[in-house]
């Protein structure tokens, strides 16, 4: 990660206490700035998953703090994630300056996802268009930290093989 981070990145979010106030707060921001802020992405509204599963909180909101165990199949708190959660809707707000490498993608299983890369910052928000008759919204999917250079190096790769 470099030194020099965009300037409208929000600072770091504390991660400190008792985990149901760590939650807590974290839920505050992604109220603040999802579900209350209504964020837009190319003239369209940014939807996440409202589902509840575990607990009155949106799923869309758990795919962006925490991470998948593979050992126990259960999504954990990610420190890397939790504390950027403010930095997902600056990368959507800023998507059209230079700090944001804004690409599409198709993965393997054909789905075609947007990823606003802030190379500097080492992070990556995804989305993915809602199409009905039409574009109708972008979905946010996750939003991770690329913690090492096999991730980054991985990232580039499909920036450079992204859909024309």
């Amino acid at each position: 990660m470099s030194a020099s981070l965009p300037l409208w990145l929000p600072e770091l979010l504390s991660i400190s206490g008792e985990p149901s106030e760590i939650i807590d707060t974290l839920y505050a921001t992604f109220r603040r700035d999802f579900k209350n802020g209504r964020p837009v992405f190319r003239s369209l509204p940014v939807w996440w998953d409202r589902r509840t599963i575990e607990d009155s909180r949106d799923e869309g909101f758990w795919h962006i703090v925490t991470q998948k165990d593979h050992a126990t199949g259960y999504r954990l708190l990610d420190n890397c994630r939790a504390k950027r959660l403010a930095w997902a809707r600056a990368a959507i707000d800023n998507a059209g300056c230079q700090d944001v490498t804004v690409f599409d993608y198709v993965e393997g299983d054909g789905r075609a996802r947007t990823y606003l890369w802030i190379k500097d910052a080492d992070y990556v928000v995804i989305l993915e268009e809602q199409i009905r008759d039409r574009p109708i919204a972008y979905r946010l999917i996750t939003a991770f930290c690329l913690d090492g250079p096999k991730r980054r190096a991985a990232m580039q790769r499909k920036c450079d093989d992204r859909r024309p």
